[in-house]
């Protein structure tokens, strides 16, 4: 088996047991709507511990706006509030490795550039400490992955936003964010060559089609190498102006799919092994029909996580919510991803269904 089929060895391997397992007791589709199960999921959400607190996040947010206002405005990067939020990120994550990556989502287009780049510095963060970077390095590492698009300022939101296929001109332009991130991050002599490099190789790639350079394999920095990962990733993951958001199990399928060609492959590696290919906090149907949210990630079988069933087989709320070792559970396994607002959409569905 090569390097790519290691990671979803069993995925595939399904059981062929289809025998339906009866849940706990449900309220029917009579008394829930759509806003029934937004807050039963809302609910299981704030019992799972998030990697980065509010604060954390919100003062992230501020500072990539500050941060690029300034820059729009003609003045270089103030790296010692970069730095100083870095720390902070930095030592959360590491204490954190096993909570949810929550992720900031965007309420419109306009956020993208922010939200994207503390999400990327989150990932990156992340899979530079399962690889266990040294905390100095990851630092670093979290610096470059939060300006990596900062060169984005100088591209015209014409081409940024555009709804439909950029022409080739474009495309052109657009590539020269991580010339024009690395000249921005350059201006200051206090920030290091590690930022500077990841800004501007995050887009080169392993089998060398990646640019500005088109440079390949470990002429690529390693930081770097991560960083174009974690980019990825959340980009798959966000609703553009262009296409729909993927769900993070695809996400994660078409990473894994790239590796050791578009990605180098011990990046990818820590990279399933710190999101899972269902991360926590995201939805599954089992083979059951139930519906349920993932609690816990069982990181010796990834296939087989702990999960609360949220909704029973008829797809009803369940009134008494219900957490299922999938290792100990062996009749019950996940079939296959769900977006929420599937979900939301099944009940409003079953709401008018009843009313008429």
């Amino acid at each position: 088996m090569g390097k790519r089929g290691v990671f979803f060895k069993g995925i595939s391997d399904i059981e062929s047991d289809t025998s339906a397992v009866s849940g706990a007791t449900s309220r029917g589709a009579t008394s829930s709507g759509a806003d029934s199960s937004r807050e039963i999921i809302n609910e299981a959400l704030a019992n799972i511990s998030p990697m980065l607190s509010d604060e954390t996040q919100k003062e992230a947010m501020k500072i990539i706006h500050y941060t690029i206002n300034n820059v729009k405005m003609g003045k270089v990067v103030d790296d010692k509030e970069v730095k100083k939020l870095i720390k902070n990120m930095v030592e959360e994550i590491i204490a954190n490795q096993d909570a949810m990556l929550n992720l900031i989502k965007i309420k419109s287009h306009d956020e993208y550039t922010f939200s994207h780049s503390v999400n990327v510095c989150m990932i990156a963060t992340l899979i530079g400490a399962r690889q266990q970077i040294p905390v100095d390095t990851l630092e670093e590492l979290a610096f470059g992955a939060m300006l990596q698009d900062l060169g984005k300022i100088r591209v015209s939101d014409e081409i940024l936003f555009k709804l439909g296929r950029l022409n080739e001109k474009e495309i052109e332009e657009i590539r020269k964010h991580s010339l024009y991130s690395l000249q921005i991050l350059s201006e200051n002599n206090r920030i290091g060559e590690l930022p500077k490099k990841i800004a501007y190789q995050h887009h080169e790639r392993w089998h060398g089609q990646g640019y500005p350079q088109r440079i390949s394999g470990e002429n690529i920095e390693l930081l770097a190498r991560i960083t174009a990962v974690a980019d990825v990733y959340d980009a798959l993951t966000t609703d553009r102006p262009y296409r729909k958001k993927f769900l993070p199990y695809d996400a994660v399928r078409l990473i894994v799919s790239r590796a050791d060609d578009e990605f180098y492959a011990d990046t990818v590696r820590s990279f399933v092994e710190s999101v899972s290919i269902y991360p926590l906090g995201s939805l599954v149907r089992l083979n059951t029909e139930e519906i349920g949210m993932i609690i816990k990630i069982n990181r010796k079988a990834i296939v087989r996580p702990t999960i609360r069933i949220l909704f029973d087989s008829s797809s009803n709320i369940m009134e008494e919510p219900i957490n299922i070792d999938l290792i100990k559970d062996r009749e019950r396994y996940v079939i296959c991803a769900i977006d929420e607002e599937e979900v939301y959409q099944m009940h409003t569905d079953q709401t008018k269904e009843t009313k008429e």
